[in-house]
């Protein structure tokens, strides 16, 4: 899996390609988002458009991100392609109750109330 990380308004878009599984994606993403909330980031935008496959291992740690950015007054959103596969996993497992889905990041991104970037 890779993670390409770009910032936009004080806000981390995460963009996911590959294989989210257990020892392959779940690592490298705990390892990205405690980088970059250790860092100060408490936004976060994780764009799994270009996931072609998640795994449980996968989703636990995507909860885990969101778990622990809630505890430090953050979030984190989620961009989704509508209807895809990591889509119907999302609605199987009820986790649209849990994140706000969106369709492209500046959607995702626009509405966090955070201080835009002054550049």
């Amino acid at each position: 899996m890779e993670i390409e990380v770009t910032t936009q308004d004080n806000v981390s878009i995460l963009r996911f390609s590959g294989k989210m599984t257990i020892d392959v994606g779940d690592v490298l993403l705990r390892e990205r988002f405690e980088e970059l909330s250790g860092a100060g980031i408490r936004f976060f935008v994780f764009d799994l458009r270009e996931l072609f496959t998640l795994d449980s291992a996968g989703l636990g740690e995507i909860i885990a991100c969101h778990k622990m950015a809630r505890e430090r007054g953050g979030r984190v959103r989620i961009v989704l392609e509508e209807p895809s596969r990591i889509g119907e996993f999302f609605s199987a497992a009820h986790l649209n109750r849990v994140f706000e889905l969106f369709a492209d990041d500046h959607s995702a991104v626009t509405g966090f109330g955070v201080e835009p970037t002054v550049g």
